[in-house]
């Protein structure tokens, strides 16, 4: 029996020992509303810790997924990172690692072996340097002690390794790829060194080898600096433009690199200027023998873009420590000694003597003349007759500059003139020539024309057709008057173009002569080539026409030569008669030279022309 029902029964018992039934039910009625409560009290407190779990479950639940979506982010960002990344603990056994870090070290991810020193194997596998240092790092980590190694991969990627120790033991190891940027600095470092043209060490690097060799000195080994200035260059860069021109110094370079080889040294200085520093210790001779093959190799023609190019070079030299025991004054001397061989007519090879730095000075005040003349008027022009030898009469008349300077007094042309084309004034010397001798002439009678000597540097800038039709339109001279002089070099240097400039002149109504016939060693491909009006015969073989059998054979076959292609001829430096007959007698048509007149300026020029016809045929 239920020990309450057990209990309600005796309370409900009366003392003749019966039951007192109201009161009995009474009770249970309250027992039961008792149990209702505590029942209903009960199920509300279940109800409550039901929700109250299931709201712990659910922010369990949250964080779990929050945590997971975490895990996934960070996955992901491991294995899309671009560097290696993995963690080992104290005992070197990995943790955890990337893709990116599997594929560095060549092992696919859930291999059995997992440990730094199985890593370290198959990443020294890979290794260009098998010697890198890497079988220290656990003890440098254990020791607290963080470090960075580079490594080399044999398939050319570079790979920087940083070891991070931490604090509860272990390490956590990067793998950075940095082979674009080792490459980058590497460029950096090579265009700091080196032309970006030529592949050619530059001025800065050049400079550093010469003080090392310097440095060699007290052992025997004295080097030896020469420095290179192509000639002809400049007009080539202004008529064919920049890219031919840096496509001609990039085969400037490459034939010195063919002539040098080991022996040296070769950087480019900047624009045309090249140098090579010769080591171990040489010789003047060897020095100037290696001068002269670089010198053969830069003037053998070039072909650069359907353009046939011919150039020169003249070259400085100075030797250690003769010529100069540091850097700067062995460069120095070897500029000088190139300076001096452009002076002397380029083409040239010259070593630094002393007192060639008075000479460069001396040419160096000069050309600072040259420029201040121009603007401030200081040149003249003279003209010296040609005569026609069947009429007797002056037919035309050569236009020859001269330089009225303050102090110097009248300058030659053979001072100037080499010096205007090498630092590039003869261009303007020559335009202002032109339009001042087509002035000129117009004040002559209009059957006497003008000859105008053209340099081969005006002859190839891009402005002398442009330069001929403006002096022609600003003078109104008839270009029939005007004769323009040109020289084979002019031909050599770029044969196509020369002959279409030529052609454009020939358009214009204007006379071509080609001066200094039979010096070169190709006049008669260039006479098949183009039709010239005139070839003027060179003074050297009418020096001796009276008198060497051979130089009068010479003339005569230029002469019939000329003749039978119908060009005029005209021999220059003739200086007595009996020069005079005899180029009559072999029917050279025009003659010209001190026997005729001297150049003169136009005032004395004026008087000649107005003389009587037999004064000036009885010259």
């Amino acid at each position: 029996m239920h020990t309450v029902l057990k209990s309600q029964l005796a309370r409900c018992t009366v003392d003749d020992g019966g039951i007192d039934i109201p009161k009995l039910c009474e009770l249970i009625d309250k027992a039961y509303s008792q149990f209702d409560i505590e029942r209903a009290r009960s199920e509300r407190a279940t109800r409550l810790m039901i929700a109250e779990i299931e709201a712990a479950d659910a922010q369990r639940e949250a964080i779990l997924e929050r945590w997971k979506q975490e895990h996934l982010k960070l996955d992901i960002a491991l294995e899309h990172m671009a560097h290696g990344l993995a963690m080992f603990d104290g005992r070197g056994r990995l943790v955890i690692a990337n893709m990116t870090y599997h594929r560095c070290v060549d092992r696919p991810a859930g291999t059995d072996e997992r440990t730094f020193a199985g890593d370290l194997n198959q990443f020294k596998a890979k290794l260009i340097q098998s010697d890198l240092p890497l079988d220290d790092i656990p003890e440098m980590m254990a020791a607290g002690i963080a470090t960075e190694r580079t490594a080399e991969l044999e398939d050319g990627h570079i790979i920087l390794i940083n070891f991070q120790p931490l604090e509860q033991g272990g390490w956590v190891q990067v793998l950075r790829d940095v082979t674009r940027q080792q490459r980058s600095d590497e460029q950096i470092r090579y265009l700091a060194e080196h032309d970006s043209l030529t592949g050619l060490a530059n001025r800065v690097i050049f400079n550093k080898v010469i003080e090392q060799q310097l440095a060699k000195i007290p052992d025997g080994l004295s080097p030896a600096v020469l420095c290179i200035d192509l000639d002809h260059f400049k007009s080539v860069n202004d008529t064919l433009g920049h890219p031919v021109g840096d496509s001609l110094l990039r085969e400037v370079a490459d034939r010195l690199r063919m002539i040098v080889q080991e022996h040296g040294t070769i950087a480019r200085l900047g624009g045309d200027e090249f140098a090579v520093l010769i080591v171990p210790g040489v010789d003047a001779a060897s020095a100037e023998a290696l001068a002269l093959d670089i010198i053969g190799a830069i003037e053998r023609p070039y072909l650069i873009d359907d353009h046939h190019i011919v150039i020169g070079a003249s070259i400085g030299i100075a030797i250690a420590p003769d010529d100069g025991e540091n850097t700067e004054t062995l460069m120095r001397n070897a500029d000088i000694a190139l300076y001096r061989a452009k002076s002397d007519g380029r083409g040239l090879a010259q070593r630094f003597q002393p007192g060639m730095d008075e000479a460069v000075l001396a040419r160096r005040l000069l050309e600072l003349d040259l420029r201040r003349a121009i603007a401030v008027g200081e040149f003249e022009l003279f003209y010296q007759p040609l005569m026609n030898l069947r009429s007797q009469t002056i037919e035309s008349c050569e236009a020859l500059i001269r330089w009225n300077h303050p102090t110097r007094g009248l300058v030659s042309p053979d001072d100037f003139i080499p010096l205007a084309e090498e630092v590039g004034l003869i261009v303007e010397i020559g335009e202002w020539t032109m339009l001042e001798a087509c002035r000129e002439a117009m004040s002559w009678p209009p059957h006497i024309g003008v000859a105008i000597n053209v340099s081969p540097s005006q002859f190839m800038a891009k402005s002398l057709v442009a330069t001929v039709k403006h002096a022609l339109r600003k003078s109104g001279l008839d270009a029939k008057r005007l004769e323009l002089e040109i020289t084979e070099s002019v031909l050599i240097s770029d044969t196509d173009r020369a002959l279409a400039v030529l052609h454009e002149l020939r358009d214009l109504g204007v006379r071509i002569a080609m001066d200094d016939f039979g010096t070169g060693y190709s006049s008669l491909s260039y006479l098949r080539r183009f039709p010239f009006d005139k070839l003027k015969i060179d003074r050297s073989f009418i020096n001796d026409i009276a008198h060497d059998a051979e130089a009068g054979a010479i003339v005569r076959a230029i002469i019939q030569l000329a003749n039978s292609l119908g060009m005029a001829t005209t021999a220059e430096g003739v200086e007595d008669r009996d020069q005079k007959d005899m180029l009559s007698a072999l029917n050279c048509r025009e003659v010209q030279g001190f026997l005729i007149g001297r150049p003169a300026p136009r005032e004395r020029l004026k008087a000649l022309l107005a003389a009587p016809v037999r004064k000036i045929a009885a010259a």
